[in-house]
């Protein structure tokens, strides 16, 4: 990550750096390799979740992953890679999973 033109300038908050956003290697050597690997990692998670629990339980983690990636991409992330990683976690989590979770059994059975 970079600025083009970077300058150093004095707030009443301390210095801060102003020029114009480069985030050519900040993608390149960063934020590929985070996508890939996130897009890994969620896959083995909605596999396990989906293997060991039921529909109310595997949207509830899913609802909690989400939650938690969105909270930590707002702290360490580029506004734009936020975007993208919470695409990729949705889709491991819930559109190649949607089939399966809706055939899972919810408890209703049981109560009707």
């Amino acid at each position: 990550m970079g600025l083009n033109g970077a300058k150093p300038m004095k707030t009443e908050a301390g210095f801060v750096w102003q020029g114009d956003k480069n985030l050519s290697t900040y993608e390149q050597e960063f934020e590929q390799h985070l996508l890939t690997y996130s897009r890994q990692e969620f896959e083995k998670k909605a596999t396990l979740w989906d293997s060991t629990r039921n529909c109310p339980e595997y949207l509830r983690e899913v609802d909690l992953a989400l939650t938690k990636e969105e909270e930590n991409a707002d702290l360490w992330l580029q506004p734009e890679t936020k975007a993208k990683i919470l695409k990729r976690i949705e889709n491991e989590l819930i559109t190649k999973k949607a089939d399966l979770v809706v055939d899972k059994d919810t408890g209703c059975d049981y109560m009707f």
